[in-house]
């Protein structure tokens, strides 16, 4: 597939389109214009892409300062997407394990990208659904154009990894983050990380793999294979094979409730470090 088939101008020699596709466009406009936040903006178009065509959303970012800021609600993106994001700015054809097909979809407000959708599939999209999608970025370029910009803070960025965009989180409501926020100031925070996760993070450094985002999802899951491979859209077998890596390279047995629990605040931690460390 050409590039070029992805484009911004919106080619009415594609349509007619089938009434499904036309319902799930018009649902699409209502909900994107009724959103007030940016944040929800983003996560609407990226809850949307599967009602539109056989794609997936395996990330979503927010531009903010030339920094990609991952959406809310999103699962982790496979760490080889964060180069293509650095080096193309989040535009064009990718190549992704485990899927047949995929695109990252610029979002733009006039001429400067805003946003950026990842999206797979198992078999290349239709031409209504490339056209489709398309469409979804240009009605999420336009709704960002009305929603309410957000100051950048670390409550921001910690809401925005909470699941609960569009919601003020006051500072006594940080709960953990607020003793990660403050144990960073004399490293104790990113001691505790290291001693818990550094093997994996040197690891998924040098392999480029994906295994503290792995574990971070299969934590927050409750340990059940179904929720974290639907999760990370990965099969099952993908998962197994991961998680008997993590235990082989680390010698942690994940079953034992002490240590699932200290693993489960190391990769929150390691969440919350990595956003209040961005530029802003």
């Amino acid at each position: 597939m050409n590039q070029h088939v992805l484009r911004s101008d919106l080619d009415t020699t594609l349509a007619p389109f089938s009434a499904s596709a036309l319902r799930a466009i018009g649902a699409i406009s209502v909900r994107f214009f009724a959103a007030r936040a940016e944040s929800d903006v983003l996560r609407i178009a990226a809850e949307s892409v599967p009602s539109i065509g056989c794609c997936h959303t395996l990330a979503c970012y927010r531009w903010v300062d030339g920094a990609g800021l991952p959406c809310p609600r999103i699962p982790s993106p496979p760490a080889d997407l964060e180069t293509h994001l650095r080096v193309h700015h989040g535009e064009g054809r990718l190549r992704l394990p485990d899927w047949h097909w995929g695109w990252s979809l610029p979002v733009n407000n006039g001429s400067e990208t805003v946003g950026t959708l990842i999206v797979a599939a198992e078999h290349e999209p239709t031409q209504e659904e490339i056209f489709l999608l398309t469409m979804l970025t240009q009605l999420a370029g336009a709704a960002l154009a009305n929603a309410v910009p957000r100051e950048r803070t670390a409550t921001t960025d910690v809401e925005l990894r909470s699941g609960a965009p569009g919601v003020p989180i006051a500072s006594d409501g940080l709960g953990f983050y607020r003793l990660v926020d403050a144990a960073q100031a004399n490293g104790q925070a990113q001691q505790f990380v290291r001693s818990w996760l550094g093997v994996l993070l040197d690891y998924d450094r040098d392999r480029r793999a994906n295994l503290v985002c792995t574990l971070s999802r299969y934590l927050e899951c409750g340990g059940n294979y179904d929720d974290s491979a639907a999760a990370l859209h990965i099969h099952r077998s993908t998962l197994r094979y991961r998680l008997g890596r993590i235990r082989e390279l680390t010698g942690f047995d994940l079953r034992d409730v002490d240590t699932r629990f200290n693993l489960q605040a190391a990769t929150r931690a390691w969440q919350f470090l990595a956003l209040v460390d961005q530029p802003t």
